[in-house]
């Protein structure tokens, strides 16, 4: 007879803190926060959240002993491949390039950007993609004020990565473009600003404006080599007025919208079930102590893949 071992088909964390879950449905506010909370998950999605005296019984318990719990990150922006050459590159990169990598990819991206790609080489780069399948992206507005975002907005991009620098008519373009509930993001990076001594990108006027803000790494070895989604967080308090929240939910539900997935960055029921356990109360620690690493444990698709959730 040959032994055979099966995964738990659900697990419980209770003695939740404050459980985020960005599903205003659930809980106060909107990054819909339960106190003394529960989450139950199955088959790597969440089943249920609510508080931890209703929690139904699962197959393995996890007591959080106090601490919080939010959805995983969604680092929407950062790089894993940087080389070559932009002399012939256009070329490339809207033919045989596009046509080999076309089926197997989902965006097509571009660096409008003085010293990079014009706007008219980029919506040639957008527009090349758009033919294939793939939907936009954009880096624009990192250096100095130029047509980046009103270029993402044209095409209808998911997103628009650094804005730096805006002016009242780029931040306006991207409200307008909201109004609809399908617009352009705006994913900041303030990691490569901290990193460069570049000006910070000015957040709070986008949010006030009603404009889908992102925060990401923006990983990579040239201009800012942290993976610290946590660090970028506290910047973004610090340096761009953000509230810890909004620059939580950002850094969660807001890269998740950037990457147009609505089965990440929240922990409704049905959601992929990315949970970060923090050592702490709350989650306003993230900006309160930053530089002190503070996950705990984190669950992938229901699956404890780093940390200790006992320790």
């Amino acid at each position: 007879m040959t032994a055979t071992t099966t995964a738990p088909r659900s697990l419980v964390i209770d003695g939740i803190s404050v459980l985020v879950t960005n599903a205003p449905d659930l809980g106060a506010g909107p990054l819909g926060e339960i106190t003394d909370a529960a989450i139950v998950v199955a088959d790597g999605r969440v089943a249920w959240a609510g508080p931890a005296g209703a929690a139904p019984a699962a197959d393995v318990r996890v007591d959080a002993a106090g601490r919080c719990v939010i959805p995983g990150f969604v680092d929407s922006h950062t790089h894993i491949v940087f080389a070559g050459d932009r002399g012939g590159y256009v070329d490339l990169v809207t033919g045989p390039m596009l046509d080999a990598c076309a089926p197997h990819a989902r965006w097509i991206d571009v660096f409008c950007e003085r010293g990079a790609f014009d706007e008219e080489v980029s919506r040639r780069v957008l527009l090349a993609g758009r033919e294939r399948g793939l939907a936009a992206r954009v880096h624009g507005n990192q250096l100095g004020t130029g047509p980046g975002v009103r270029l993402a907005v044209e095409v209808g991009a998911a997103s628009v990565d650094h804005c730096t620098h805006l002016t009242a008519a780029d931040v306006a373009a991207l409200s307008d473009a909201a109004s609809d509930g399908s617009g352009t993001v705006a994913t900041l990076l303030p990691g490569v600003d901290f990193a460069t001594r570049q000006p910070y990108p000015d957040a709070r006027a986008l949010l006030d404006a009603a404009v889908p803000v992102a925060l990401a790494s923006d990983c990579n070895p040239g201009s800012c080599f942290t993976s610290s989604v946590a660090f970028c967080i506290a910047l973004a308090v610090r340096e761009m007025r953000m509230t810890p929240r909004e620059a939580l939910y950002a850094a969660t539900a807001g890269g998740a919208r950037a990457l147009r997935r609505t089965d990440v960055g929240h922990l409704g029921v049905g959601a992929r079930a990315d949970l970060v356990l923090l050592d702490a109360p709350d989650p306003v620690y993230l900006a309160y102590r930053p530089g002190v690493p503070l996950v705990a444990a984190v669950w992938q698709d229901g699956e404890l893949v780093s940390g200790d959730p006992a320790r």
